[in-house]
């Protein structure tokens, strides 16, 4: 748990029994560890859940998998107030064919966030949230292959990924 800034907890629960183990910091600031009480950040685990929401809203006819998603984010983030893809990808226009699709196969060529810089600016920022936009803005813009061309995991295609079911809803 502390050397790579992991904080768990799991529980085993029988017809007899239940057993529970938790280890890791809960405040980095006050020392305060986490007990079998404490809650988590849901993480990775929401994949599933944002692959769903996708495909409801492509059941309904509201998100088309195969269309580029600077169509659908780029008036979403003008909104937002951020910049288009192709911008905060210093104009690489491989942005340009990324489709909801190929993030929701970890196919789009993205690289996924550098945990040792995660790690420190959570330790460094324990009273602020990580926006979905700064992993986007922090994220190596290098692409892995072209899109739809391998597979590679990617947290942060999940972020982009939440981003269209954000513009889209």
């Amino acid at each position: 748990a502390s050397a790579d800034n992991i904080s768990y907890s799991f529980a085993v629960v029988g017809d007899n029994f239940t057993s529970a183990v938790a280890a890791g910091f809960d405040d980095h600031a006050s020392g305060s560890l986490v007990t079998t009480e404490s809650q988590f950040p849901a993480g990775s685990v929401t994949k599933p859940y944002t692959a769903v929401a996708a495909m409801r809203l492509y059941d309904q006819g509201l998100l088309d998998l195969e269309l580029p998603v600077h169509r659908i984010l780029d008036p979403w983030l003008r909104d937002q107030h951020f910049p288009p893809l192709l911008a905060l990808w210093k104009n690489d226009t491989t942005i340009l064919n990324v489709t909801s699709r190929h993030l929701l196969g970890m196919q789009s060529g993205l690289a996924d966030y550098e945990s040792s810089f995660l790690k420190n600016w959570t330790i460094n920022h324990p009273d602020e949230d990580y926006a979905p936009i700064d992993y986007i803005k922090s994220l190596d813009k290098t692409f892995l292959f072209q899109p739809g061309q391998g597979a590679a995991y990617t947290g942060d295609g999940y972020v982009l990924m939440g981003m269209v079911l954000a513009a889209v809803t």
